[in-house]
């Protein structure tokens, strides 16, 4: 049985040596011993090389949550927020 293997991008839109490094990596591994999924934080480059190459990919939005306090200066509600639900997300 495979075992799955998680890989996080931070950049969508890239198209660089870390987003082509990911990808190699993930295709690079035996389907018989893992199974790789890949977060992305929006559907930009990196998602569609994924899923043109056959990988399960998702998208997580990591840091679009909407500002909706005033006082986010003194009390950042929104940051705890995003930290707490994107905890939540990942372990779906």
């Amino acid at each position: 049985m495979a075992r799955s293997i998680l890989f996080i991008s931070d950049d969508p839109f890239g198209r660089g040596g870390t987003e082509y490094g990911l990808l190699q990596t993930a295709l690079g591994l035996t389907r018989e011993r893992w199974s790789p999924k890949v977060i992305v934080p929006a559907r930009g480059t990196l998602y569609q090389m994924c899923i043109e190459a056959g990988i399960e990919t998702r998208v997580l939005n990591f840091y679009r949550l909407p500002r909706l306090w005033r006082v986010r200066k003194h009390l950042p509600v929104d940051t705890w927020i995003t930290i707490i639900l994107n905890g939540w997300r990942l372990k779906r």
